[in-house]
C-alpha cells in the first residue's frame, strides 16, 4: 500500500531550476511522493557544481530548460557524466528543443502529478543510452 501513495519512495532527485515559484512546486511533488531531494541549484554553475558533489547516482535529474540552455558552466557535460534519467522541464512551446538527451519534457502548464508520474516511469533512460539509440 506505501507504493501506491509514495509512487516515488527511496528515490534521489536532483533539481536545478531557476524559477523559485516552479522549484517549490516541483520539489513538493517529488517529497511529497516519497523521494528525496538534492537542490534546487538556481543556475548552471550551481547545478554543475551539485552534481560534481553527489555521493551517490540521483533516480533522476529535474532540469529547466532555461538553465539547460545558458550553458555558461559545463552543465551538460556534468549530467553526461553522471548518466541519470533527465526530465526537462520547458517553460513555453517557443524556442529551440534542447539537443541534450533527456528521458522526458515537461512543458508548462504541468500538474505536478505528472511530474511524480513522468519520474516514476523514467526508468534508466539515461542521456548515454538516448544518444546510443539515436
Amino acid at each position: 500500500m506505501l507504493a501506491a501513495t509514495k509512487p516515488l519512495a527511496g528515490q534521489l532527485a536532483v533539481l536545478i531550476e531557476d524559477d523559485p515559484f516552479l522549484a517549490n512546486y516541483v520539489g513538493e511533488a517529488v517529497v511529497s511522493a516519497g523521494a528525496q531531494i538534492i537542490g534546487p541549484a538556481r543556475n548552471a554553475e550551481e547545478g554543475a557544481l551539485l552534481i560534481q558533489r553527489l555521493r551517490v547516482k540521483p533516480d533522476a535529474v529535474l532540469v529547466s530548460a532555461t538553465v539547460l540552455g545558458a550553458e555558461e558552466a559545463g552543465l551538460a557535460e556534468a549530467l553526461l557524466s553522471l548518466n541519470a534519467p533527465v526530465l526537462l522541464m520547458k517553460k513555453d512551446h517557443r524556442g529551440r528543443d534542447s539537443s541534450f538527451p533527456c528521458a522526458a519534457v515537461l512543458t508548462l502548464p504541468f500538474a505536478a502529478h505528472q511530474v511524480v508520474d513522468r519520474m516514476s516511469k523514467v526508468g534508466n533512460l539515461t542521456p548515454r543510452q538516448i544518444l546510443a539509440e539515436r
